[in-house]
């Protein structure tokens, strides 16, 4: 395929201009190389770990506390957390964080216990993060926007020794944690009724002490992470200190690559007096806001400007008042704000770098965020709570060549596609997608077997399908549980959102197979349509048929007026979406 068929009138006239494909090739080569050889910050080597032989990068610290601890001297004054009227500077955060480890550790919490979080976007969470790691204890990230179920799972899993929670989440589960041997530490006032297990977070920053110095090794456990469960329960992928930093080294080579293959977009931002900002609004308890966001600003010297929550009438107004430098999301969540009437009201000047993450994006969205920014750093990647996010990434010229494409393979990772008997596949054939990277998790906590089925002879099994190209780039093609088998006949579920997003009624799609008598499986689709659109179930499946086999056209389109359901990190409950229609057509 052309791929100038995938991009905007405007990169077209980008490219010929000279920016062209081959070119842009031959400059990643050599950019890659230069970055990756001897003398450069990301040197490439090789590390063993349980005799077997990895990537890495050596010149990398040791542990997150060395790697992230020179913000402090580095960013001081600068403000690093704007939460509603609340402002810290990167001085106020180490110094708030410095006082609750010494609470910590006055309360028993030593190097390998586990600590919680179960709280909403706030300060406080990113300050007991750093606090818990500081200590050694293991950070537990829990689903703070699940229901007390969710909450509870966390816990009875995960055992953590404390909790640090805020007035919501303790209301939910006050009653639990006593049978269940946990201490809670409550950000907000404490009840008068509390419980003798339950601690006030502010009388804690006031214990007087010293901090007793903990040595911390790379192979030590740092992050207990759980899986976004939108397929089943969730599981915990359980982290060393050098997976997470050679994760956030890689997204520094990353970040380095796309600058030097970008250079006309980076001067326009640097000559622009914008401060780097990032607007969050997905939670820190996935890989997207913990390290994408929290410990790479930490990293960078970047400010958090955290959102309370995902309301895209709001966020368009905190782009245009806060001058929004980054906005990370899933494509569900960007295809809304680009859609959003006010969006295109707004100044969006400042809105240098949107990325993409958390699953495939539609070209209409792809076509949508180019015409946002034009000297804009646009990017996606691909990565799971299992891989702290390492798998593939590409930003700036380099995205605008193969937009369709998840990334070029993280110097730190080796991808391989596998098919159904598990031979590897060769370019350009799609199969399961592994990895196999020292960024990978160690192992699922407590379940063995769901160990062995993800981890094998060291590849994590994606259940992605999707193929490498000729030139190293990732392409996704769908989930193995989402490829649709009508009467033998292979259904992209991706493939008919794709075609849907392309009707400009169409804000948000989700296909999914449904039971069918003749064929065994029958595809289905439910989108969400502008609320002023008058399209209907017959004139879409019209549109698809000039996009499509008849084949794969869906038997039912269930319209609605009103948002898809969504996880916490964005992404479209499709199983959720199907058992709801199969409930209804039960009952």
């Amino acid at each position: 395929m052309d791929y100038r068929s995938s991009i905007s009138s405007e990169w077209r006239r980008l490219i010929d201009r000279g920016v062209i494909v081959q070119n842009l090739l031959e400059q990643l080569a050599q950019t890659k190389q230069q970055l990756l050889g001897p003398g450069s910050p990301f040197e490439l080597g090789e590390v063993s770990i349980a005799g077997e032989s990895y990537p890495y990068f050596p010149k990398a610290p040791g542990n997150l506390i060395e790697l992230l601890s020179t913000a402090r001297q580095q960013f001081g004054p600068k403000e690093f957390i704007a939460w509603e009227d609340q402002s810290y500077t990167f001085e106020d955060f180490f110094a708030q964080s410095d006082r609750l480890a010494i609470g910590l550790q006055q309360l028993g919490i030593a190097k390998g216990d586990r600590v919680a979080i179960a709280m909403r976007n706030r300060p406080e969470w990113l300050i007991s993060a750093w606090a818990i790691m500081k200590v050694g204890a293991i950070l537990v990230p829990i689903n703070s926007w699940g229901k007390r179920d969710e909450i509870i799972f966390g816990f009875n899993d995960a055992k953590p020794k404390v909790v640090i929670l805020d007035q919501a989440r303790y209301e939910l589960v006050e009653k639990d944690l006593e049978p269940l041997g946990i201490s809670a530490i409550l950000v907000d006032a404490l009840p008068s009724s509390h419980l003798s297990h339950a601690h006030a977070y502010s009388e804690l920053m006031k214990m007087v002490g010293s901090f007793k110095e903990v040595v911390i090794d790379p192979d030590d456990f740092a992050l207990l992470m759980y899986t976004s469960g939108t397929t089943s329960h969730p599981k915990g992928a359980l982290s060393t200190h050098r997976s997470i930093v050679q994760a956030l080294w890689n997204i520094q080579f990353n970040s380095a690559l796309a600058a030097m293959l970008s250079p006309e977009k980076i001067k326009s931002f640097m000559t622009s007096g914008l401060n780097p900002t990032a607007l969050v609004t997905v939670p820190f308890f996935h890989v997207s806001g913990l390290h994408a966001q929290f410990f790479f600003a930490l990293l960078t010297g970047r400010k958090l400007l955290i959102a309370w929550k995902w309301d895209v009438s709001k966020i368009v107004d905190l782009i245009a008042s806060e001058k929004i430098t980054q906005l990370n999301g899933s494509p569900a969540m960007l295809q809304e704000l680009l859609a959003h009437p006010k969006f295109a009201e707004i100044d969006r000047s400042s809105l240098f770098a949107l990325g993409l993450g958390g699953g495939a994006a539609s070209s209409k969205l792809l076509d949508d965020m180019q015409e946002v920014q034009k000297m804009g750093m646009l990017g996606i990647g691909y990565g799971a709570t299992e891989t702290n996010g390492t798998g593939a990434q590409v930003s700036g010229d380099l995205y605008l060549i193969k937009p369709k494409s998840a990334g070029i393979i993280s110097p730190i990772a080796q991808i391989k596609c596998l098919s159904l008997s598990g031979e590897e596949l060769t370019p350009g054939e799609s199969g399961e997608i592994c990895i196999r990277s020292v960024a990978n998790m160690t192992a699922y906590w407590g379940n063995e077997q769901a160990t062995a089925d993800a981890m094998v002879d060291t590849w994590y099994h994606s259940g992605d399908v999707g193929y490498v190209d000729q030139d190293g780039f990732l392409f996704i093609v769908d989930r193995i549980k989402e490829i649709i088998n009508k009467g033998g006949e292979k259904i992209s579920a991706l493939e008919v959102e794709d075609g849907l997003y392309s009707h400009e009624a169409v804000f948000e799609a989700v296909v999914f197979s449904i039971p069918d008598d003749k064929y065994g499986e029958a595809v289905m689709a439910c989108v969400a349509v502008k609320p002023s659109s008058a399209v209907d179930e017959d004139q879409l499946k019209l549109f698809l048929q000039a996009k499509l086999a008849n084949y794969k056209i869906p038997k039912i389109i269930e319209i609605r007026t009103t948002a898809l359901p969504r996880s916490a990190a964005g992404k479209l409950l499709k199983r959720e979406i199907r058992e709801e229609y199969l409930n209804r057509k039960v009952h």
